[in-house]
């Protein structure tokens, strides 16, 4: 075994996808490693902005053994009477490139047929190699790549060098006009000459003297110590946050943390907007007082160089934080002279969508819905109507602000610190921004009742446009982000307990107000997809699809009563006796045809054997029950009467033929089983259960 470096050096990398390179050429270069039969330990990557770099600490230096048996012609046309071989024994061994003697007869269940054990060569790595290693490249493929040069090689950057050593050995390829060899080169400003690479301990202390850190998790660590550092020095603490230091780690090859200030003037506008002209534009650190709840005039920033004079370097960034500020600045103070609601009718210009209309429908729309939905939650209370209906009138009009077209990620942010500052109510001002959430998986939920009215008509109405336009979501696209946002409208859905209202009622009030968008047939496809949403929510917690499934296909209204629902049937599951009553269950709905209706009930004159009467005085008294139960939600005491069920089900098919002789007992029999089996379909389709039986 010997250890292998690989080294692509290229033009800078976008920072987000030397993380994606890395994880990618790992993948291949174990997959070509196993393809061509190459034991290996350990296969490591790292990257920076300049370099690509795969090391393997021990790796095979020839292929493994491998003999393949090949089948040929049956025996009977292989040899004739005298036991030598026909034509067509001697075809398959000179098929085979062997010499007849290596033939030899193979028993098999479809009788003796010749055969051959073939063993491959077994080909040296470093031989290998100058087909493995440009497959590597070749086959990264990139979310972005580029083309250059007379052969148009395709790659993320222009490849400028090949480091490739097989156990200190150059690896010789050709890879358009570059060629591989054993030089690498140093940081491109502090250190850029060439050197001699080797082995991989040598050749990561030579880097590091020439102000290189490949190791991606080594630079993270030393960053965010430093800025730890830095924001103690300012008299408070740095907020670290993991996008930015993520992005702070692939932008740099060697990192020098640094601070800077800004003027305290500054300090008056929102701290969003401050904090989003550091981190979304430039990849600063916030730095806060040490409670945390206010910023101080400082920042901390991340560069790739290190001179005498660092404060050449911080006076810049500083000079371009208080230019991005000055501007925040200037359309802060002159967006407050601006009522929101007076920048509503101004949406009547923003097209939303071309065929959904323009921002200004939108938030009509959204309003009406806000009315509706918080009428339902409290009725009567007009005032908590009419707020909502405001909030959704207003939802959209901070687009038209001057910060939100220079600093797009603050939009609601904004919306709410305007409306504050214009005095409407603060619960109407905090809805602004809960709207927008959650925004990602795991996000926070809006915490506010008003919040989460305008989060859900907000989410409600872009999945009721797009279904009604057609503008659905595919296997792998989703350009409206649709997905995203039924999965935000259940998880808030799923924090009120009653449901003030169910999924079919809140699709029917949105549709409502898209009258003229109605290109569908009706609301199903847009409840199957929420249906969807809600059983992939589940299941990530752990939820077994096939109960979701049992339960959600009956009934499908109450997110809340179905989760319930589903936790009492998933426990039920677990009790010994199921399995039995599941079997049981499945024979009735076996033996009830398909599309059968039950015609004028059970008789019970025509009942002949006490197994079937015991059956049906059970159904009967039970009913009721059922039904009062399931209306008060006591899916526990529900499950519970089904289990009564298992035994008298048991005697019933032993003792009783449904499919009797006489049409008239067969139908009553019939009858009596749709009558069971619709007992056990109010709560859920116990069809759908996959039992280990």
């Amino acid at each position: 075994m010997k250890e292998l470096l690989f080294e692509i050096g290229v033009e800078e990398i976008p920072s987000n996808l030397i993380p994606y390179g890395m994880k990618k050429m790992e993948e291949l270069a174990v997959k070509l490693f196993k393809e061509n039969r190459l034991e290996f330990e350990g296969v490591e990557t790292y990257g920076t902005p300049r370099r690509l770099i795969l090391y393997v600490p021990q790796l095979a230096e020839k292929q493994t053994p491998y003999s393949e048996e090949v089948t040929g012609p049956p025996k009977k046309i292989s040899f004739d009477e005298s036991g030598k071989l026909t034509q067509a024994g001697l075809k398959f061994a000179q098929a085979q490139g062997v010499s007849p003697g290596s033939l030899k007869v193979k028993t098999t269940p479809k009788g003796e047929y010749l055969c051959v054990l073939k063993k491959k060569k077994e080909l040296q790595t470093g031989l290998l190699l100058k087909t493995v290693l440009p497959q590597i490249i070749q086959s990264l493929s990139f979310p972005k790549s580029m083309t250059w040069s007379p052969s148009k090689i395709r790659f993320v950057r222009p490849i400028r060098w090949m480091a490739a050593l097989y156990g200190g050995k150059t690896i010789p390829f050709k890879l358009g006009e570059i060629k591989s060899g054993d030089s690498s080169y140093g940081h491109r400003f502090l250190a850029p000459k060439s050197f001699k690479a080797g082995k991989f301990a040598s050749f990561e202390k030579q880097l590091r003297k020439q102000f290189v850190i490949i190791d991606p998790e080594e630079r993270r660590t030393e960053i965010q110590k430093a800025a730890i550092e830095m924001g103690k020095s300012c008299g408070g603490k740095t907020e670290i946050r993991e996008d930015i230091l993520d992005q702070a780690v692939y932008m740099v090859e060697y990192p020098v943390v640094f601070r800077g200030g800004f003027e305290k003037a500054f300090l008056k506008l929102p701290k969003e907007i401050i904090i989003n002209a550091m981190c979304e534009h430039q990849g600063y650190f916030p730095v806060l007082t040490p409670a945390g709840d206010q910023l101080l005039p400082w920042f901390v920033a991340v560069s790739n160089m290190k001179v005498p004079r660092m404060g050449i370097i911080q006076k810049g960034n500083e000079r371009v934080l208080r230019s991005r500020l000055s501007d925040a600045q200037f359309y802060f103070e002159s967006d407050l002279k601006i009522k929101l609601s007076d920048r509503v009718e101004g949406l009547k210009k923003v097209i939303y969508q071309e065929k959904l209309g323009t921002q200004f429908e939108r938030s009509e729309r959204i309003g009406k819905l806000c009315h509706w939905m918080a009428a339902q939650i409290r009725s009567g209370d007009e005032s908590l109507s009419e707020t909502a209906r405001r909030a959704g009138l207003l939802s959209k009009a901070d687009l038209l602000t001057g910060v939100v077209r220079e600093f797009p990620k603050l939009q609601g942010i904004i919306g709410k610190e305007y409306a504050l500052r214009q005095g409407e109510p603060a619960e109407m001002a905090h809805a602004l921004v809960e709207q927008y959430l959650p925004r990602f998986a795991g996000d926070a939920l809006p915490q506010t009742l008003l919040g989460k009215i305008l989060s859900m008509a907000d989410k409600m109405d872009a999945m009721t446009g797009a279904f009604e336009v057609n503008l659905l979501p595919t296997g792998s696209e989703d350009p409206y982000a649709l997905r995203r946002q039924a999965a935000g409208l259940i998880h808030i859905m799923l924090t009120f307990d009653p449901s003030p209202f169910n999924v079919n009622d809140l699709i029917s009030a949105s549709r409502t107000h898209h009258i003229k968008h109605h290109l569908m047939t009706g609301p199903k496809p847009l409840t199957d997809f929420l249906k969807q949403r809600f059983a992939f929510i589940l299941e990530s917690k752990g939820y077994r699809s096939d109960i979701i499934q049992a339960v959600t296909s009956v009934e499908f209204k109450d997110l809340v009563l179905e989760q319930k629902r589903i936790d009492a049937l998933a426990r039920f599951c677990q009790n010994p006796m199921f399995n039995s009553l599941f079997i049981a269950y499945k024979r009735m709905n076996n033996i009830i045809p398909k599309g059968y209706r039950a015609g004028e009930g059970v008789k019970s004159d025509l009942m002949t054997v006490e197994e079937e009467k015991r059956l049906f005085k059970i159904v009967s008294e039970k009913k009721g029950l059922k039904d009062d139960l399931l209306k008060k939600h006591l899916y526990e005491k529900v499950l519970e009467l089904f289990a009564e069920f298992r035994e008298p089900l048991d005697q019933f098919f032993t003792a009783v033929m449904v499919n009797d002789p006489d049409p008239a007992v067969r139908e009553n029999r019939l009858a009596l089983v749709y009558e069971c089996l619709d007992f056990f379909r109010s709560y859920a389709d116990f069809s759908k259960i996959v039992t280990e039986s």
